[in-house]
């Protein structure tokens, strides 16, 4: 459990916070999944681009000739 405990300003109260560290954790592995996802999306559309363009000059050379 992690917890934080603040004074509310121009009052005697306190505002109490609390966090199971599971759910901490949880957000914590789904966001480095979510990064890990996008990164190798990224990195297979901009393969799949460049594939796209190196056949696509490849066949310019083949007119050419």
């Amino acid at each position: 459990m992690l917890a934080s405990i603040k004074k509310i300003p121009g009052t005697n109260w306190f505002m109490v916070s609390k966090v199971d560290q599971d759910e901490i954790y949880a957000i914590y592995f789904t966001g480095r999944s979510i990064a890990l996802l996008a990164i190798v999306s990224f990195l297979l559309f901009g393969t799949l681009i460049l594939y796209l363009y190196k056949l696509r000059q490849s066949e310019r050379i083949k007119v050419c000739f």
